[in-house]
């Protein structure tokens, strides 16, 4: 109602006071009341809400899930000392190409000993053989490309891609889905494990049918050549009745096959159209979710590139970047499927990336101080955060109130 026209009609109810029905306020619209249209009444707080929704967090379940940032820390940083020992010539491309295969030999093993599902989605494809087709579709693709981008940044100065490479490394950190990734593999795992279970039942109803076939053949089979002496003697006579007779007998040699099909496609539980379109289907390609934001991907190959740019050869090039195609694609999605499929392993993830990096950077000859930035960093990320934010939980406060947008109880999907 506008506010003029409201007005007026309080204006009419004062001068008509027996015709206000309720001389206290309400919070309805379609009553005539005295007060004005932002009138606030005493009651407005009466029904606010403290901290309703607001979830308790335990410490270690926050160590759990910051340990996923550490791990992605610890990716960027290695790959930056990888990228260094080939830039300064200590690296070679054959032993860098031997250790990729060996990452990729781990996280195979790995994800066959987790189980079926994780190995399938691991290969981005139906079956093991489809994945090692696309792999190989991708390594021949860097290969075809190494040559282009050996030059890709040869006109721009040294400073320049560095900084750029610094910045999107920032942007990968700031920008990876940390939350969503898991929930993402959760639900990945799920349909991969459901499409598994399906084949299997399907696998089952499909023996049970072909054992009952072969029964219920064999039963009519047996009936037949029992009632086929009866029909040939039948015929012998050559009398009408006895060719009725003789069919007579052929007849339940007939309907006792045709019985025991009906019967075993009845053992079969009913397959509606949708089932049979399952059965074509192809497993669900649940890669892409647990990589995380498409940004972060984006920014992850493009420094990669940038810095490949800046290596003696195409060679060169091509190790290093499938080095980044396994440390910002396929890692993070083993993790992803590691920590739901299996919390120890998880945190012995978590535990083996930071010492791994930490000594390739010894390795690599970083300075202590480098070193204790580095281990400072992880142990301030995964132990003292999670402990600074459990101390500040206390003062959080979350109300609700009249102001909300009201909702309908007892209404699914609202």
């Amino acid at each position: 109602m506008p506010g003029d026209a409201r007005h007026a009609l309080g204006e009419a109810a004062a001068a008509h006071p027996g015709e206000v029905r309720h001389r206290r306020w309400r919070k309805v619209l379609w009553d005539v009341q005295r007060f004005p249209d932002n009138h606030v009444d005493s009651s407005f707080l009466a029904s606010m809400v403290t901290n309703a929704h607001v979830r308790q967090w335990q410490y270690w379940s926050l160590v759990e899930g910051a340990a996923v940032v550490a791990q992605k820390f610890s990716t960027v940083v290695l790959f930056a000392v990888v990228f260094t020992q080939m830039h300064q010539g200590q690296l070679h491309v054959p032993v860098l190409l031997a250790i990729n295969v060996l990452i990729a030999g781990i996280l195979v093993l790995v994800a066959q000993a987790v189980g079926p599902p994780l190995s399938i989605a691991l290969l981005f494809a139906p079956d093991p053989l489809s994945g090692l087709g696309h792999a190989g579709l991708l390594l021949s693709l860097l290969l075809l490309m190494s040559p282009i981008l050996h030059t890709l940044t040869r006109a721009v100065a040294e400073d320049s891609v560095w900084a750029l490479a610094i910045a999107l490394a920032l942007v990968h950190l700031a920008a990876f889905d940390y939350a969503a990734c898991h929930k993402d593999a959760r639900d990945a795992m799920a349909m991969v494990v459901a499409h598994t279970e399906q084949e299997q039942e399907r696998s089952r109803r499909r023996r049970a049918l072909a054992a009952a076939r072969a029964r219920s053949m064999a039963a009519g089979a047996r009936d037949r050549g029992g009632a086929a002496p009866a029909a040939r003697g039948a015929l012998g006579n050559g009398a009408a009745g006895g060719l009725e007779g003789g069919s007579d007998a052929a007849q339940p040699g007939t309907d006792s096959c045709l019985e025991g099909i009906a019967a075993a496609r009845a053992e079969e539980p009913s397959r509606g159209a949708e089932e049979d379109d399952a059965d074509t289907a192809p497993i669900p390609v649940v890669g892409a979710p647990a990589i995380g934001g498409a940004l972060s991907l984006n920014a992850a190959m493009l420094g990669a590139v940038l810095l490949a740019s800046r290596l003696p050869g195409p060679s060169a090039v091509f190790a290093l970047l499938t080095v980044a195609s396994q440390l910002f694609t396929v890692l993070p999605l083993c993790t992803a499927r590691l920590r739901t499929a299996s919390l120890p392993m998880h945190i012995a993830l978590s535990v083996a990336q930071p010492a791994i990096t930490l000594c390739a950077l010894v390795m690599a000859g970083a300075t202590a101080v480098a070193c204790a930035a580095f281990l400072g960093s992880v142990v301030v990320v995964v132990l003292i955060a999670p402990a600074m934010l459990l101390s500040k939980q206390p003062h959080k406060r979350q109300i609700q109130g009249p102001w909300d947008i009201a909702t309908v109880q007892g209404v699914e999907g609202m």
